[in-house]
């Protein structure tokens, strides 16, 4: 691999799915088993290559019409990018697209690495003022993917890091608990074997929040919840995280039924009532891969046989 091919890793938005509208806390964290690099010499086995010249031309031609009108957050070197990609340059991926896995958001932080003037250098003292102005510049540049996008993606990707958000202009990077090897207790992903769409879900759940008796549910329910989660889990409080999961798995599925395909439900309501694992929305759902939390990591694969399982972390 070439030295400036870097290796620019998918994220898992462990926590913090639609709540971060409310400005609630989120905990996104980088996925180290999948990643993409620009480079002119792709390759390898389950790789996917994105093709500027025939996939991503409109891409650069977005970010050009940004630059004329002066509107671009980052500058970017647009015409090294543009004769780069009449070299062959290509984004070679063994991220999944429509996983919510972060594939575009790996490519926005590749982007902006290779081609950004003043680019700010990651670092794990990076001020908050810095971590704001790489989330806005990253947003910009990752909404031509989605329509909107909070550039919580592309941050972790670049920064390599996981980043704790707390509220409206708050956030920070953190270091996760010790992994605990050979631990039964476990975080997995599990693939649910469709892609998902992120805007129908996310444009659904805006509507149910203009319920009230909805909207109360998400502020007094699932956003305390959420908080919880994080803290236990940042904490390595692993039976009190187990029981917070549950509720939030719960939850979801009694009232974002849309973001859970409908093949999943079934199995998706046998670990509630077995406890033998639970599940929640990895991103915004609707298929892609799904968060499972479990005290028998065994037990789980056993009961989950039909479906691809990945370890993240023991706990």
């Amino acid at each position: 691999m070439n030295k400036r091919e870097k290796k620019f890793y998918g994220k898992i938005l462990m926590f913090g799915e639609y709540v971060l509208m409310f400005d609630s806390m989120a905990l996104s964290i980088p996925y180290k088993q999948k990643y993409g690099c620009l480079t002119f010499s792709p390759g390898g086995r389950g790789h996917q290559i994105f093709n500027f010249t025939e996939h991503l031309k409109p891409y650069l031609n977005h970010l050009k019409e940004l630059q004329a009108k002066q509107e671009l957050l980052s500058i970017l070197r647009l015409d090294e990018m543009q004769r780069d990609i009449k070299g062959g340059l290509v984004f070679d991926s063994t991220l999944p697209i429509g996983y919510g896995l972060g594939s575009s958001g790996a490519l926005v932080a590749a982007l902006y690495d290779r081609y950004a003037e003043d680019a700010i250098v990651p670092a794990m003292d990076l001020t908050v003022k810095e971590l704001l102005i790489l989330k806005k510049q990253f947003s910009q540049l990752e909404s031509f993917f989605h329509g909107t996008s909070s550039g919580l993606d592309p941050l972790v990707s670049y920064l390599h890091e996981a980043i704790l958000i707390e509220g409206k202009d708050k956030l920070k990077t953190v270091s996760l608990p010790e992994e605990k090897e050979g631990r039964e207790s476990a975080i997995f992903l599990l693939d649910t074997g469709v892609m998902g769409e992120t805007q129908p879900l996310v444009n659904w759940f805006m509507e149910q929040c203009e319920e009230n008796h909805f909207c109360n549910r998400v502020k007094n329910e699932f956003i305390p919840l959420t908080n919880d989660s994080i803290r236990s889990f940042l904490a390595g409080k692993t039976d009190n995280l187990l029981k917070q999961v549950k509720q939030l798995s719960r939850f979801t599925l009694s009232h974002f039924h849309p973001m859970v395909p409908e093949h999943l439900n079934a199995v998706w309501e046998k670990g509630l009532a077995s406890d033998a694992y639970y599940l929640k929305l990895c991103g915004s759902g609707g298929g892609g891969m799904m968060l499972g939390f479990t005290k028998d990591m065994e037990k789980a694969r056993e009961m989950l046989g039909e479906f691809p399982i990945d370890v993240i972390r023991f706990l």
